[in-house]
C-alpha cells in the first residue's frame, strides 16, 4: 500500500459523509482569499456557507517487527473541518454530528481496519473549537486517525 492509497480511502470515507460539505483529499491554496473561501463554500439544505474538509497527511513512525526484519508503519493522517457558526440554527449541535458521524464512518471502515492494512487507530476528535476563517466566523473540528500499514 502506499500514502497515496490511504489518504484516497480516508477522503472516500469522509466524503460518504451525509451533509459533509466539500472534502478535499490535500491542503488547498490560493493567494486570493475569495478564490480560497469559494472552495469552502456550499449549499446545505438551502443555505450557503462554509462547509468543508481536507484531509492531509502528518507524518509516520515506524517500528521493526520484532524477530523479523519487516516494519510496520504508522501514518498519520488529520481530517479538519470548517463549518460556518450560525447561532440561531444552532449550528455547534450540527458540527458535533458531523464530527461524530466521521468518527463512525472512520471506525467502522474495514477498508482501514484489518481490510486492505494491518490496522487503524480509532478516529479522536483533537479539536472542536471556534475559530475565523477569513472573516467568517466557523467550527474548527480536527479529527486524527493512524492507519498502520506492514511493509515487507
Amino acid at each position: 500500500m502506499s500514502v497515496a492509497s490511504i489518504r484516497t480511502d480516508i477522503y472516500t470515507i469522509v466524503a460518504a459523509v451525509t451533509n459533509i460539505g466539500l472534502v478535499y483529499d490535500r491542503l488547498r491554496y490560493t493567494d486570493e482569499w475569495s478564490k480560497y473561501m469559494d472552495l469552502f463554500k456550499t449549499t446545505v439544505s438551502g443555505l450557503t456557507q462554509v462547509r468543508g474538509w481536507v484531509v492531509s497527511y502528518d507524518g509516520m513512525s515506524q517500528e521493526v517487527a520484532e524477530m523479523s526484519p519487516n516494519a510496520f508503519r504508522a501514518h498519520r493522517f488529520k481530517a479538519r473541518g470548517y463549518m460556518s457558526f450560525d447561532d440561531s440554527a444552532e449550528s455547534e449541535k450540527t458540527a458535533a454530528n458531523l464530527a461524530e458521524a466521521v468518527c463512525n464512518a472512520l471506525d467502522d471502515a474495514a477498508t482501514l481496519h484489518g481490510g486492505s492494512y494491518y490496522d487503524a487507530s480509532q478516529a479522536e476528535i483533537e479539536f472542536f473549537e471556534p475559530r475565523m476563517f477569513g472573516s467568517v466566523l466557523c467550527h474548527y473540528i480536527e479529527i486524527g486517525v493512524t492507519v498502520t500499514e506492514f511493509r515487507a
